[in-house]
């Protein structure tokens, strides 16, 4: 270590000096060709989905996250997304949002097959801009609509008006905002307190508001401490405990319960839509629906629709979890693909620029 003193330098003993610490760095890198150089950074940069793997779920030397499936739903979801930008928003199919059976604008019914409960999925599972002639009006517009899209507490107009997908993004600030301030309050108290009052925080976004799109960032938060605790890193007695034990000890019960969840949350999810149209005008023509929609919380009911995308999201979450085949399938190499740019890459432009002009 080098010290300065008046009029001099003092080298410490048993401290590198700067030179000997410069060709300590300098050594492994003698020898190094550009071809190595490019070789490395491509092999960073390049999809896990390229690479050939080895030895099962292990790739580039390295064992699979245990999160995995998670980026592998999530893949899903987004490719889903895509899907329903292409299908349902050039209004080609009017009506393919509404349930099976429902009366059509032309005068028919909603006969077709793929307005089925769980099969409308591949295309409605979606939900789970015009330039001006001068281009520096247009720019002006660009900026003053940006100011107003930074802005993610605005109660409306959410999207920005040059791609209208990002409205997703103010919620999902609020979300975090929200989750950080609820993790900051509760910081001291017990695990166990905070995580029975985040429950009650789920309950009352969900049911006694119509706040369903923010309790889902809660329940990803229980979800992930539940694994903890079950993962042993966390100690505490909760209330479903015994149940718990009951159901590990009987596997063909669990495993019927879990897929029954699979199967619920996969008809929740393909619950119908028709844009403004409210509740009763939706779901009151819709068999199976009726009877949901009743059971819908009256707080709700402006926000019906999220309400039960909820309940289907959470429930597909915690059986993909816990069901082995799933929970591979979601691991493997094509699901592992995220289909994000899909999105936000694809849809938007593909829908408003060539599908309008087509």
């Amino acid at each position: 270590m080098i010290l300065a003193e008046p009029n001099r330098l003092v080298v410490r003993p048993g401290h590198q000096s700067i030179s000997s610490q410069a060709q300590a760095w300098k050594s492994p890198l003698e020898g190094l060709t550009a071809a190595q150089v490019a070789s490395w950074v491509f092999d960073i940069l390049k999809p896990e989905l390229f690479s050939r793997r080895k030895g099962g779920h292990k790739a580039l030397g390295h064992d699979r996250s245990t999160t995995a499936w998670l980026d592998g739903l999530r893949g899903w979801a987004a490719l889903s997304v895509c899907i329903f930008h292409v299908t349902v928003e050039p209004q080609w199919h009017v009506g393919i949002e509404s349930c099976y059976g429902a009366p059509l604008p032309s005068g028919g019914s909603n006969t077709t097959p793929a307005a089925w409960p769980m099969i409308r999925l591949f295309w409605s599972g979606g939900h789970f801009a015009v330039l001006k002639n001068n281009v520096f009006l247009d720019l002006f517009t660009w900026l003053r609509e940006t100011g107003k899209f930074l802005y993610f507490y605005r109660s409306n107009d959410l999207a920005h008006p040059y791609n209208p997908h990002t409205w997703t993004i103010p919620i999902e600030l609020r979300g975090s905002v929200f989750v950080f301030a609820w993790l900051f309050v509760l910081s001291q108290i017990s695990n166990k307190k905070r995580l029975l009052l985040t429950l009650a925080m789920i309950w009352y976004l969900a049911f006694a508001t119509p706040g369903a799109m923010y309790a889902t960032f809660f329940a990803g938060m229980v979800t992930a401490e539940l694994d903890l605790i079950a993962a042993g890193e966390a100690q505490m007695s909760l209330p479903w405990d015994k149940l718990v034990q009951v159901l590990r000890k009987h596997s063909l019960p669990r495993t019927l319960l879990l897929h029954a969840v699979f199967l619920g949350a996969l008809y929740l999810g393909s619950q119908p839509s028709e844009g403004s149209n409210g509740k009763d005008q939706v779901l009151g023509k819709c068999y199976g629906w009726r009877t949901l929609g009743k059971w819908t919380p009256e707080a709700a009911d402006d926000g019906y629709l999220d309400f039960w995308w909820f309940w289907a999201a959470w429930l597909l979450l915690l059986a993909c979890k816990e069901i082995k085949w799933l929970k591979r399938g979601l691991e493997a190499g094509f699901s592992q693909c995220s289909f994000a740019l899909c999105q936000f890459l694809r849809g938007n432009p593909l829908c408003v620029t060539v599908l309008t002009a087509l």
